[in-house]
């Protein structure tokens, strides 16, 4: 199979997350309601028969050793367990920025190990790459999942899909530097006497709770804002004024940041907040989205020796 097929990556916001008690290992077990939203990276890839390998080219936001990257590890993974053989060329095109918490290079390696399963003939049943997602990082396996609104738990492994809640404007709020991941725990851990979580209310649900954005407004809530905002009250600034904004339903940060978000009542009003909160915030990108409906399928751009578009 030589032809490129195209998938564009969602990124995710977090509309609740709770920080709960910490294993053995030094991980700590996460209660997070993750939603996809439209805005991501953009992904091309083929897989050919002949040869063997990965190749991975990239341009924009920066993605640092090849080797290192989610989507190569994920390219080579599934070549390891579908037994496919052949050779992989993957054609990233980088816009989340690493460290906003949105999930960049996750869904990145999520949407190679889809799309390479759905031009392969599936070798890898729902459970299987699940549990390959599982292996290359805590936010893969939501978006290898079949639903882009999901309840996750553990490490992220452990999910339940939501259905039916319409999709909501979204505004993305991104600052031009980021929260590194294991600071954010560590600094969540070194607050007051407790296990961070070990205070935290059980997260009830009943039938309608999380298909109503009125309702997901009175739940959202991100542990790691106390200690990320704190440190950084820019980011501080950031995220009330998406909350301020006409038409907002709540703002929070996402992830352990630095990227804030609001949920929107109206596509107008989202977009007249990107555009007005701007010019206050000269360092910071506004993106006007919206939560995803579905998970995109790859599709066929070309034929043999096309390239990716730039």
């Amino acid at each position: 199979m030589s032809e490129w097929h195209f998938l564009p990556v969602p990124s995710k916001v977090n509309l609740r997350l709770k920080v709960l008690a910490r294993e053995v290992s030094g991980y700590h077990q996460v209660e997070t309601l993750m939603a996809a939203v439209e805005w991501g990276d953009r992904l091309w890839l083929r897989w050919l028969g002949e040869g063997r390998g990965v190749e991975l080219r990239t341009t924009g936001e920066p993605v640092g050793p090849v080797e290192e990257n989610l989507a190569y590890r994920a390219a080579d993974r599934f070549l390891a367990r579908s037994g496919v053989g052949g050779r992989v060329e993957l054609w990233l095109e980088k816009k989340v920025p690493p460290g906003t918490g949105l999930g960049g290079g996750s869904a990145d390696a999520a949407f190679v190990l889809r799309g390479l399963n759905a031009v392969s003939g599936a070798p890898l049943d729902p459970w299987t790459l699940t549990r390959e997602a599982s292996a290359l990082g805590s936010d893969v396996p939501f978006f290898t999942g079949p639903a882009p609104l999901a309840l996750a738990w553990g490490r992220g492994g452990r999910m339940l899909g939501v259905e039916g809640l319409p999709p909501a404007p979204v505004v993305l709020a991104l600052p031009g530097t980021g929260v590194e991941t294991p600071w954010a725990y560590r600094a969540l851990s070194g607050e007051g006497e407790h296990e961070p979580g070990t205070g935290s209310e059980p997260f009830l649900l009943d039938g309608d709770s999380l298909t109503d954005w009125t309702r997901i407004s009175r739940l959202a809530e991100n542990d790691f804002e106390g200690v990320v905002l704190a440190r950084h009250p820019a980011l501080a600034r950031i995220r009330a004024s998406l909350a301020d904004s006409s038409g907002a339903r709540f703002a929070l940060l996402s992830g352990s940041g630095s990227a804030s978000y609001g949920v929107f009542r109206r596509e107008e009003d989202a977009r007249a907040a990107a555009k007005s909160l701007a010019p206050a915030f000269p360092d910071v990108r506004f993106v006007a989205t919206r939560t995803v409906r579905r998970f995109p399928s790859p599709v066929v751009v070309g034929g043999p020796g096309d390239v990716p578009p730039t």
